[in-house]
């Protein structure tokens, strides 16, 4: 969204970093691609086909964990219970966590995994058949992670998709 800060902001400063292009809403020279600084000496790549969906992340209102639940709650309709789902990350917004728990039919099946070292992210990636992001705006450097550690990537954010080389998918494709 381009606000008025962010327009001020543009004029008064030289550099502008961002991880991906078009994550910054302005175009401008001052705008600078930088990458996300993944460390892939450490990937393990998953060989699982487990089913199992998994989104790393604080748990918050912003990264649209509701979509994933209502997309999960409708594929247990039609299939059958699911593997479930884990959350990893912090609880930055309990009411949020709370409509989450309630909201998820299944609940035996929602985990919410609290937040871990990310040293071991690519070995607990390397367990999760799918990774979810749900940020609207931006790419998570976790989910790009995910990707690159073999999670086939879910997310109603086109650019996060693009990004990770599923550009030729339509919003129908995930939605059904």
């Amino acid at each position: 969204k381009k606000t008025l800060s962010l327009r001020l902001v543009t004029r008064f400063v030289n550099y502008i970093f961002t991880p991906i292009d078009g994550a910054f809403p302005i175009s401008s020279k001052k705008v600078h691609v930088t990458g996300h600084a993944i460390d892939f000496n450490h990937l393990i790549m998953s060989k699982n086909d487990n089913g199992k969906v998994v989104s790393v992340g604080r748990i918050d209102r912003v990264k649209q964990l509701d979509v994933l639940i209502k997309a999960m709650n409708k594929l247990d309709s039609k299939n059958g219970p699911s593997l479930g789902v884990d959350l990893i990350g912090p609880v930055t917004d309990p009411k949020y966590e709370a409509e989450l728990k309630k909201d998820w039919v299944n609940r035996a099946q929602l985990k919410f995994l609290g937040p871990i070292n990310h040293t071991l992210i690519f070995s607990v990636l390397s367990e999760y058949s799918f990774c979810f992001m749900g940020t609207a705006n931006s790419i998570d450097k976790a989910f790009i992670e995910a990707c690159v550690s073999g999670c086939f990537p879910l997310s109603t954010n086109k650019q996060a998709l693009k990004s990770v080389g599923q550009n030729r998918l339509k919003t129908t494709d995930i939605a059904e």
